[in-house]
C-alpha cells in the first residue's frame, strides 16, 4: 500500500515504501505539478542571475553618483557580487540538507532582494559594495542547489528537458540583465536598476526537513 509520508532509515537518506508509485515521492508526481516547479526553479535563477551584469550597463552612473574615482574600485562594484555568489552555495548546500531546500530557496531568495533593493538607496561605495557583496551571497542558492531538485523530480530518462530550461535560464539571467540595464541607464533613474522582484517564491515546490523526532513530511507545493 502506498503511502505519502517517506520512512526515514538515517538521518540523511529517505526512502519509499514503493518508489514506482508512491505519490509522496516527487518523481510521481502528476505532470502538472513538475511544470509548475520546473518553471518556478529556472525563474529564480534567470533573477538571481539578472543582478549580475544588470549594473554592468550603469556602472558609469553609479561611480558618478557615489563619487568612485578609482577605476579598481568601480569595478568591484560589479564584480563583488560574484565573489558572493561562489562562496554562497557552500553554506547553502549544507542548509538544504537539514531544513529543506524550500526554505532555503525561499528565504535566500528573499534576502537577495532586500539587500539588491538596498543597493539603490546606498549613498557611499563602502555601502554599496558590501551589500553588492551580500546580495550575491543569497543570490547562489537557487543555482548551487537547485540542480538537486529538478533530479528529485525526474527520472534519468526525463531529466533532459527540465536540466535544458533549467540551464537556459543561467545563461539568459545575464543576458537580459545588461539589455535592460542599458535600457535603464538611459532613460531611466539609478534606483530602478536595483528596485525590482518578481514573486515567485509561491510557485515552488519542494523537499521538507526531518523534524525535531526525526520524522520526515512530504514533500509539498508551497
Amino acid at each position: 500500500m502506498s503511502t505519502q509520508f517517506p520512512s526515514l532509515t538515517s538521518l540523511s537518506q529517505v526512502t519509499w515504501q514503493d518508489e514506482e508509485t508512491d505519490p509522496g515521492n516527487p518523481k510521481n508526481w502528476k505532470m502538472r505539478r513538475k511544470a509548475k516547479a520546473t518553471f518556478g526553479m529556472p525563474l529564480f535563477v534567470f533573477i538571481s542571475l539578472f543582478a549580475v551584469s544588470l549594473v554592468a550597463p550603469i556602472l558609469p552612473a553609479i561611480a558618478a553618483e557615489l563619487d568612485i574615482e578609482n577605476p579598481a574600485t568601480q569595478e568591484m562594484v560589479l564584480s563583488v557580487f560574484l565573489l558572493g555568489f561562489a562562496i554562497g552555495p557552500l553554506i547553502a548546500s549544507l542548509l538544504s540538507e537539514t531544513f529543506g531546500r524550500m526554505r532555503v530557496i525561499q528565504s535566500w531568495n528573499l534576502l537577495y532582494t532586500v539587500f539588491n533593493a538596498v543597493c539603490g538607496v546606498s549613498r557611499t561605495k563602502e555601502a554599496i559594495i558590501g551589500l553588492r557583496f551580500v546580495s550575491g551571497l543569497f543570490a547562489s542558492a537557487t543555482l548551487g542547489i537547485g540542480g538537486g531538485t529538478i533530479s528529485d523530480m525526474f527520472r534519468p530518462k526525463d531529466r533532459g528537458k527540465g536540466i535544458a530550461i533549467y540551464s537556459w535560464c543561467s545563461v539568459a539571467g545575464p543576458l537580459f540583465g545588461v539589455i535592460l540595464g542599458g535600457f535603464i541607464a538611459k532613460y531611466t533613474t539609478l534606483a530602478l536598476g536595483l528596485f525590482r522582484d518578481i514573486d515567485t517564491e509561491r510557485m515552488y515546490p519542494a523537499s521538507r526537513p526531518v523534524d525535531a523526532r526525526g520524522n520526515v513530511s512530504s514533500a509539498v507545493v508551497a
